[in-house]
C-alpha cells in the first residue's frame, strides 16, 4: 500500500505521483500495489488524477463533490477510498528505524486493508455517506502515542 501524504496531489502533483507508483512496481514486479493518492478538498485535484491514470485517490471537504468525484471514478475504472489506514508518520522521529521496526512488529494487530476487502469498501462510496478522509487515516508516530496516553 503506498499512500501519500495528506493533500500530495496539491503539493506534489499526481504526475510525480505515478512516477513514484512506476518506480516502486518496477523495483517490485511481483508485489501487489495499492496507491491512493489524498487530494485533500480539492475536487479538481481528484478529477487531474484520475484523468491521467491514478486508479485510487482521496477526497475530502463538501459530501456533494466528494460523491460527484466518486460516481466519475467508478465510470474510469477508479476509486474514491474512504477506507481507514493506520500510517506511520516519521516527521520528527529521532530513530527511524526503530519506529518503523515496531510498527510492522505491532501491525499484526492491525485491521489489514487486504483483510477488509478495501476495494469492496471503495466501491460502496456512493451510498453518499462517503466518511471525511481524515476520520479514515490514523497517524502513528510518538507524538501521537504520547497524546493518547491519560
Amino acid at each position: 500500500m503506498l499512500l501519500s501524504g495528506p493533500g500530495a496531489a496539491s503539493y506534489a502533483g499526481p504526475a510525480w505521483f505515478l512516477k513514484i507508483v512506476r518506480q516502486a512496481r518496477l523495483a517490485h514486479p511481483d508485489m501487489p500495489v495499492t496507491a491512493i493518492l489524498d487530494c485533500a478538498d480539492q475536487p479538481g485535484r481528484a478529477l487531474a488524477a484520475l484523468r491521467i491514470g491514478v486508479k485510487h485517490v482521496r477526497l475530502a471537504g463538501n459530501p456533494r463533490a466528494r460523491a460527484r468525484v466518486a460516481a466519475i471514478a467508478e465510470a474510469m475504472g477508479a476509486v474514491l477510498d474512504v477506507t481507514r489506514y493506520d500510517a506511520l508518520d516519521l516527521a520528527g522521529v529521532g530513530d527511524a528505524e526503530a519506529e518503523v521496526t515496531a510498527f510492522l512488529r505491532d501491525a499484526s494487530s492491525f485491521e489489514t486493508p487486504a483483510a477488509r476487502a478495501p476495494q469492496d469498501e471503495a466501491r460502496s462510496v456512493n451510498s453518499q455517506q462517503l466518511p471525511h478522509p481524515e476520520e479514515a487515516r490514523s497517524a502513528v508516530s510518538k507524538d501521537a502515542k504520547r497524546k493518547a496516553r491519560p
